[in-house]
């Protein structure tokens, strides 16, 4: 069994980038993605040359920031100011809404920006170049359409690994209960994405490409707190898994007040990027507890 401590977003900020950076270098993170357009994208290539045990994914993004694409190719993807401008549910509404040389020309564009941001992360870590492995910030890449998209790149990049966030059902505990402002949210997506899953372990099945067997971190978003954490090693050691990966998520990284200028219209993004709570789960990747429970569960 693989167990991938991971952290998503490095290269979106110096401050989130630096404090992903800490957690890689206490011991408890071995795995993180990197989003290619990011604004600290740099930084993180040149501290990510000295951490080369530390797996990495290109972690796609047609959510935010502003694309490695000339904004007038991919018209569809950006807004008034050339950035990316996305969500999940929105890219959704443009796929159901449009007809078809509007899917067909939507595709496209994404293709282009998927394949700037991938060959910018090979051109730029040759270590992960010939082995890569993919997510998706905001987990689009389960989208049917744009999973297609990204399948198709298959063809002509070493793709070798996609995440699959099929995450098992379990109570959050006591204290999440108790403050359900984004446990309802999480279900949803939890929901979801499950569902999407099953058709995308049988694609990637399919043409060979590997994917995450255990999933945990939807359910928990923006609240791992240490009682959610013990919450998800009990149930993994429940489910008597054996053999493949497991990958449990979490966002440690934090954004500065000095930044807040990067999220200027994108307020929700901004709440979430400077919320307490990431560095709250920095604190558990930093302690002692989180240590030995990984060492318990790798040593069976």
């Amino acid at each position: 069994m693989t167990v991938l401590i991971h952290a998503d977003d490095i290269g979106l900020s110096e401050s989130i980038t630096s404090d992903i950076i800490g957690c890689i270098d206490y011991g408890t993170l071995n795995s993180t993605s990197i989003i290619s357009n990011g604004y600290a994208f740099q930084a993180t290539v040149n501290a990510l040359k000295e951490r080369k045990k530390i797996r990495v994914s290109v972690h796609l993004n047609l959510i935010e920031c502003p694309p490695l694409s000339p904004p007038g190719q991919i018209p569809l993807l950006v807004d008034g100011n050339g950035n990316l401008n996305n969500s999940f549910g929105r890219l959704i509404t443009k796929w159901i809404s449009g007809n078809r040389a509007y899917r067909r020309e939507l595709k496209a564009q994404v293709q282009k920006e998927f394949s700037h941001q991938i060959e910018r992360t090979r051109d730029n870590l040759p270590h992960v170049a010939d082995t890569l492995r993919i997510d998706g910030h905001q987990h689009i890449h389960m989208i049917p359409f744009v999973l297609d998209t990204l399948c198709q790149l298959k063809e002509e990049l070493p793709i070798s690994y996609i995440r699959i966030p099929r995450e098992p059902f379990f109570w959050p505990p006591v204290d999440l209960l108790a403050n359900p402002t984004s446990l309802g949210p999480n279900i949803i997506k939890h929901i979801l994405l499950n569902q999407l899953a099953r058709p995308a372990q049988k694609l990637f099945s399919g043409l060979n490409i590997d994917f995450t067997n255990l999933f945990y971190g939807v359910l928990m978003t923006g609240r791992m707190t240490e009682h959610a954490v013990i919450r998800v090693f009990e149930n993994l050691r429940r489910s008597n898994f054996r053999d493949g990966v497991v990958e449990i998520l979490f966002h440690p990284g934090r954004a500065a007040p000095h930044e807040r200028d990067l999220w200027l219209h994108q307020e929700d993004l901004w709440e979430y990027y400077s919320s307490d709570w990431r560095s709250r789960e920095a604190e558990i990747l930093k302690s002692p507890r989180l240590k030995e429970l990984i060492k318990s569960l790798t040593a069976k």
